[in-house]
């Protein structure tokens, strides 16, 4: 992604946030001739910051940089069972999990689930990118727009509590 496409009313800042809003699962390469602009990319969700004038040198790190995270978030899927039928969802899709009444509601941007295990049974099956946050809640860290003393919001706009207990851990992970 470029940041200087010439005009003030968009830049490469501006698109790349909007792409992290709809997906942030996007890895985003800057690459701009402007130094002046290399703090400002720090807004947004990106993966590295190429100069123009290095480009030969610096983007083939970019990608290989690239090409191992997505090595690493790798599809990995959730099994489980509700009312007799058998789930399979993206663990990349998961926003957030919720305890409640011996249920556990598995939420995506587009679904909420409901599985009759236990939070933490489900957790132990999940990713690195799963933190428990408060003894009924785990949050897809990946969706994490902010974390609060009391709460995270996430990229969609939903607020999840945060345990004082499990704060200090949330804030390190």
């Amino acid at each position: 992604m470029d940041i200087d496409f010439g005009t003030e009313n968009i830049s490469g800042i501006s698109i790349a946030k909007k792409i992290s809003a709809v997906n942030p699962m996007t890895q985003i390469i800057f690459i701009s001739q402007y130094l002046e602009f290399a703090s400002d990319v720090y807004e947004t969700s990106h993966l590295y910051f190429v100069n123009k004038k290095k480009l030969l040198e610096y983007l083939p790190k970019a990608l290989t940089a690239a090409h191992e995270k997505y090595a690493l978030r790798g599809e990995q899927y959730l099994y489980f069972q509700s009312s007799y039928k058998e789930y399979q969802v993206s663990q990349n899709d998961v926003l957030y999990l919720e305890h409640i009444a011996r249920q556990t509601c598995i939420h995506t941007a587009t679904h909420v689930y409901s599985a009759n295990e236990k939070l933490q049974d489900l957790l132990n099956r999940m990713g690195s990118q799963f933190c428990s946050c408060h003894k009924s809640f785990a949050v897809n860290l990946y969706q994490v727009r902010t974390l609060h003393h009391t709460c995270i919001t996430l990229r969609n706009g939903v607020s999840v509590p945060v345990s004082r207990s499990r704060y200090p851990h949330v804030r390190d992970v």
